[in-house]
């Protein structure tokens, strides 16, 4: 099905990839053993989490990384803030910890191994829409984006953006089965992964010339197995917490304020996020540094329409402007790492030019990923 004999930029790509994965191994490593570590702030977190000596190894078990311990090895439990991340991820770390018996080598091991294979289907699905060049240059963009380094920890974006990916390859080239088999798996991963119904339904009704398949025939399975994903997690909330809200519910104990409410009162969301604040250059919610993200986002939006296929300006749409109507930004550098199409976009515009603009991304990726080791705020 995929052929990596004969791709020797693809084979470049997963070489630097590697490179990449040890360098931020070590730099998370020797950040935690010879900087000041906010062990204050980690035992300031909920206190059901599990409490850790101090130690260098502290820096592997930041922030979200300590919910998905706990998810694998507890599971869900009625009105815990941990409830609000989504199931697949602690579920796939906790099938492999019965082999490694550590939960953060197997959460570790699982991001590594999505991050590889997310750079083999995003190199094919490129490769088939533009060349090989676009397809390799895409993949370093993917690695060098600032926050990219959250492929490489404890965290659920590689593996959904590995299904993403997936998915839209199969999708384009009518691999329906697969397909719809990565499109049940995306709405348990992440809970934007319902809005993947989003580009499966305008393919059906906006006329375009996009290369991926248009007809119901088609696409309606798709549709459906997304759907159904989402009802999975719904069932599995409710079997395990007693109400199928309860990853709702749980943002109650966050400062994020994510509601769907928000989204139908844009002229407030701005007010509040822009006009009625005191920004600061980075913080949960008042951090200018996710702002500037926004911002170059939407700039990346007209790029994408013009030159990218119809069907990955739907994607990067939602998947970029929903998570930032939602709330206050928090979170937002982070969030912003899913947006496939943004890679594609800089490869076609910077690709006789990519050092000019991949040393410097590169390099304020080594300075997130070391505040973020230290178990302060960067996404």
């Amino acid at each position: 099905m995929l052929d990596l004999s004969a791709k020797p930029l693809l084979k470049q790509l997963l070489l630097i990839a590697l490179v990449i994965k040890l360098t931020i191994f070590l730099i998370i490593y020797l950040s935690g053993y010879f900087l000041p570590f906010c062990y204050d702030c980690y035992k300031n977190d909920f206190s059901y989490l599990p409490d850790k000596s101090s130690g260098a190894h502290l820096s592997f078990q930041t922030w979200d990384a300590r919910h998905y311990e706990f998810l694998s090895e507890n599971g869900y439990s009625p009105d815990l803030p941990s409830d609000v991340f989504f199931p697949l991820f602690p579920w796939l770390i906790s099938l492999l910890n019965a082999i490694v018996h550590n939960p953060i080598v197997s959460g570790f091991l699982l991001t590594t191994v999505f991050t590889f294979v997310m750079l083999i289907f995003l190199y094919f699905l490129v490769e088939e829409l533009y060349n090989s060049k676009i397809a390799f240059y895409a993949g370093l963009f993917s690695l060098a984006f600032p926050t990219s380094f959250f492929f490489s920890l404890m965290y659920s974006e590689s593996l959904f953006l590995m299904l993403v990916t997936a998915f839209f390859y199969f999708w384009l080239k009518r691999e329906t089965t697969f397909a719809a088999a990565c499109a049940l798996l995306i709405p348990l991963t992440r809970p934007l992964g319902i809005l993947l119904v989003v580009p499966l339904f305008l393919s059906m009704i906006i006329p375009s010339k996009s290369k991926f398949p248009k007809d119901i025939q088609n696409n309606f399975p798709l549709l459906l197995s997304t759907l159904f994903g989402f009802g999975i997690y719904f069932f599995c909330m409710y079997t395990s917490t007693g109400s199928p809200w309860s990853g709702f519910l749980a943002q109650k104990y966050y400062v994020a304020g994510n509601s769907l409410q928000n989204l139908l009162h844009p002229l407030l969301w701005f007010k509040r996020n822009f006009i009625e604040i005191t920004l600061t250059l980075h913080n949960y919610t008042t951090s200018i540094i996710d702002r500037l993200f926004f911002a170059g986002f939407l700039a990346s939006l007209f790029g994408i329409y013009k030159n990218a296929d119809k069907i990955f300006f739907y994607y990067a749409l939602v998947m970029g402007l929903v998570p930032a109507l939602l709330g206050n930004f928090m979170a937002y550098t982070r969030y912003l790492v899913v947006v496939f199409p943004i890679f594609i976009i800089l490869a076609l515009i910077f690709k006789n030019k990519s050092p000019y603009v991949i040393i410097p991304l590169f390099m304020m990726q080594i300075f997130f990923l070391v505040i973020h080791s230290l178990n302060y705020w960067v996404g």
